[in-house]
């Protein structure tokens, strides 16, 4: 995890410098976030950190939007909101209660609440806290659910999560009702080892940008956004920043001063092969920081483009680009070749190693046997580095085809059907209205993430662009078999594309009159269908007639 997290680190900066220097200065976007709510909006000397204030990044750079950010206290953050003077708010619990006052994107992450009990204390289930004291967080949607779950007559309320877990530390007080990841930030960060988690779930909510009332733009231009970075992986890299685990591995002292003549061969492979491997990380950032910088040049090249409608220059740019990614291979076959023959090299300095230690005459059973043990390490070695060259040799494809979880069995209409009530559930779909019309046990073998992501852009697209602030429109899907194949057809009543633009619409960056956003919906779905389904998508459309999308994929996945 840690060598991948070194890689991705150039990648980050660039991206961000990037980002941030194609976006307009006018008007920019004001985004709240909390203050002190690690980790998902805080300060840090003076710098916004936060999972949620980098995946609000993200989305508003790769929606070309211009943003500031501006923290504060939660009231004080709602009080913004409800009086104009902020625009969004890094990230807010859905409830229906605040769905009155504001509106919400697409859920960005999902939390659940759990109880936190000191260690050896024999507490393994709420039923256990009858008759004991509860801390909860002043000011909170929890302080409710505690109050719904009888602890009324016991609760101790607390500033921050932080505060309630060093109560719990310090043996005041039985339990702490608190939201799962912002616990664990503290667990971890303050070394808390002597609290512990009860594992049931008291409850689980979505969170969610909170946008101003009426501004259905941006809630249009964050959920297109948020659908992009989640398709490009752009969203799992950052989550695994912030929540994933670090595995660490322990060493025993007294087996390594035992061994450590016996391993002295291992060793040697080791520091050659973490050579190598360093040597080819830093090859790598090279060629990322190689390729990050044209495609800084590629996007200024492309905007000016589109504006004088020089299509063929646009093309041999992006050509281009995909001939220094094929370089990119092309420039460390050679390197991973040096280190199969170091392999090679220390395959016969093990085979010394054997003749010199049996010349000693002590102890040849075990330093055999030793010996053969490092052969097979070579080995193996030599098929991991393979394996590594063939995974290189992707990258030759990796850049126009998406990456995709491996295909499984599935029932396409209850799919379908999941998919739609988790978008009415999530309150973005307002007073338009959606239908859904499936063949009943339709199995398939397909990319059930794929499809959800599918579904998604083209509800968020008609959204955004197809019907107006004021008349309720209706959006349909039907999803049918067609011998071999299956088929979605997505239909809304909105006020349609000229036929002339729709040919067009799946090229990246293209925008139309009626475009809120730059093309980043429809190009991912056409490579989504594309390359992930193995199937075909046509959008046919006329001015004042809403729009028809067919997709048709087949009904057994072939590779």
């Amino acid at each position: 995890m840690k060598d991948k997290h070194r890689l991705r680190m150039p990648i980050f900066l660039v991206t961000l410098l990037l980002t941030v220097s194609v976006t307009h200065a006018d008007n920019p976007i004001l985004v709240q976030g909390d203050q002190s709510q690690p980790p998902i909006s805080y300060v840090d000397d003076e710098v916004y950190k936060g999972f949620g204030i980098e995946i609000a990044h993200e989305i508003l750079s790769a929606m070309n939007l211009s943003h500031t950010y501006k923290t504060s206290t939660y009231p004080q953050m709602l009080r913004n909101l409800t009086a104009n003077t902020a625009d969004m708010y890094v990230l807010m619990r859905y409830s229906k209660e605040d769905d009155a006052r504001f509106d919400f994107s697409l859920p960005v992450v999902q939390m659940s609440d759990y109880l936190y009990v000191r260690k050896k204390e024999g507490l393994e289930s709420i039923d256990d806290l009858n008759g004991k004291s509860l801390i909860v967080v002043s000011g909170s949607s929890l302080h409710d659910q505690a109050i719904r779950l009888g602890f009324s007559d016991s609760l101790v309320t607390v500033p921050r999560t932080e505060d309630a877990l060093m109560l719990l530390k310090n043996g005041k007080h039985d339990a702490a009702l608190l939201t799962d990841k912002y616990a664990q930030y503290y667990i971890d960060s303050l070394d808390l080892n002597t609290i512990k988690r009860i594992d049931q779930a008291v409850g689980t909510s979505n969170y969610c940008f909170a946008v101003r009332q009426g501004n259905t733009a941006l809630t249009a231009q964050l959920n297109e956004g948020l659908l992009a970075i989640k398709a490009s992986g752009k969203y799992d890299e950052i989550y695994e920043k912030w929540f994933g685990t670090d595995e660490k591995s322990a060493f025993s002292f007294a087996f390594f001063k035992f061994a450590l003549y016996l391993t002295i061969p291992l060793v040697i492979i080791a520091a050659a092969y973490l050579t190598w491997r360093w040597y080819l990380d830093r090859q790598v950032d090279h060629m990322t920081a190689d390729l990050s910088f044209t495609n800084e040049r590629l996007v200024a090249s492309s905007k000016r483009i589109i504006e004088e409608h020089s299509v063929n220059q646009l093309s041999e740019k992006m050509s281009a680009v995909n001939r220094l990614s094929l370089n990119i291979t092309d420039r460390l076959i050679p390197h991973i070749g040096s280190g199969l023959s170091t392999t090679d090299e220390l395959a016969k300095l093990t085979e010394q190693m054997r003749a010199s230690l049996i010349d000693t005459g002590s102890n040849v059973g075990s330093f055999s046997h030793l010996l053969d043990q490092t052969t097979t390490h070579l080995g193996n070695l030599e098929t991991d580095l393979n394996t590594v060259i063939q995974e290189l040799k992707q990258l030759r494809t990796a850049s126009t085809k998406p990456a995709s979880a491996r295909p499984t069995e599935f029932d396409l209409g209850k799919h379908v059907l999941q998919v739609t009530d988790n978008l009415r559930s999530a309150g973005i779909l307002g007073a338009h209205e959606l239908s859904v019309n499936c063949t009943e046990h339709l199995m398939v073998e397909s990319n059930k993430d794929a499809l959800k992501t599918v579904i998604e852009i083209l509800v968020s697209n008609s959204l955004a662009h197809g019907f107006d602030n004021h008349s309720p429109g209706k959006i349909s899907i039907e999803v049918h078999r067609k011998i071999n194949e299956f088929e979605i057809i997505y239909k809304d009543t909105g006020h349609g594309v000229r036929s002339s633009d729709t040919l067009s619409l799946f090229e990246p960056y293209q925008k139309n009159d009626f475009s809120k956003g730059e093309g980043l919906g429809l190009p991912t779905l056409y490579q989504l269908v594309k390359h992930t389904l193995n199937g075909t998508v046509t959008f046919n459309s006329m001015l004042g007639h809403g729009v028809t999308v067919l997709i048709t994929a087949p009904i057994w996945f072939s590779a």
